[in-house]
């Protein structure tokens, strides 16, 4: 017989193999994970007697809209062990997810990883919405070579430049500083970075990481003003002739949608969302 429940510190280790089993992380990664996150949000399980056969995850964030804070969860890392699907546990997960939604009037984002998993969600009444917009600007030979001194960057700080640069966005899904504080980590676990730097004498900050002489910024954390100009600057700085940037907003981006379901009340058409997980 399946049973639901939310998972206890004895569950990591079943966790962190089935984590490892679906994706192929290694358990290392996995377990920093957890030392940050558990006891932090709710890990939804599915037993089968005592072993755990299904998870998924609601990680704590803030939806800012109209300058105002609601709660806000991120459904993250969503597994049910291969010889145990379709039998209707993750549905049953979902419900549960469902009933915290309306009852901690909480906003709840997944970023599904195909076409089949938007219409699953939709079922239990998760609505597509844009989240971010991807711009990509090439190398130019002739741009101008200014170094960018750049020191570590540490999670209040990075706190206070994320705030100022989402100023006037209507809708955002933020992390608290001590999520930021992970999000740095994981970036730089998996061979990535996380730089501050000045630019025309304003605190900027920049995470993200390079692959074949591609820079994918995560975030760029500067004025709009400053960002073409910056992102050549940051490929000449890390040697990369394509630089690919989330942005809030760009009407002739790539846009990257995900699903939230969303209480009843106000129902935001766009979500900024700087910080998924990797």
């Amino acid at each position: 017989m399946i049973t639901f429940q939310f998972a206890e510190a004895s569950h990591i280790p079943q966790l962190t193999a089935l984590w490892c089993d679906v994706w192929g992380d290694s358990p290392e990664y996995v377990q920093q994970f957890y030392a940050h996150w558990y006891g932090k949000g709710i890990i939804l399980i599915a037993l089968d007697g005592e072993q755990v056969v299904g998870m998924g995850h609601l990680l704590p964030a803030s939806l800012i809209l109209r300058r105002k804070s609601r709660p806000a969860y991120y459904y993250y890392a969503c597994a049910v062990k291969e010889q145990y699907r379709s039998q209707g546990i993750f549905s049953r997960m979902n419900e549960t997810v469902q009933s915290i939604c309306q009852k901690e009037r909480a906003y709840i984002a997944v970023l599904p990883e195909t076409a089949a998993l938007f219409g699953y969600y939709e079922r239990f009444g998760f609505q597509p919405v844009p989240l971010y917009h991807c711009i990509t600007a090439e190398r130019r030979d002739s741009a101008q070579r200014q170094t960018l001194p750049m020191q570590e960057l540490t999670a209040d700080l990075y706190s206070k430049l994320l705030t100022r640069s989402c100023e006037g966005i209507r809708c955002t899904m933020q992390w608290d500083t001590d999520a930021l504080e992970y999000v740095i980590r994981e970036i730089r676990f998996c061979g990535g970075f996380a730089k501050q730097f000045e630019a025309d004498g304003v605190c900027c900050a920049v995470l993200g990481s390079c692959e074949d002489r591609t820079l994918h910024i995560q975030s760029l954390a500067a004025p709009e003003a400053l960002r073409e100009t910056l992102m050549q600057q940051l490929m000449q700085h890390f040697t990369c002739d394509t630089a690919i940037c989330r942005v809030p907003e760009s009407p002739d981006a790539e846009t990257r949608m995900g699903m939230v379901l969303k209480p009843d009340g106000e129902n935001p058409k766009e979500i900024f969302f700087p910080h998924d997980l990797t």
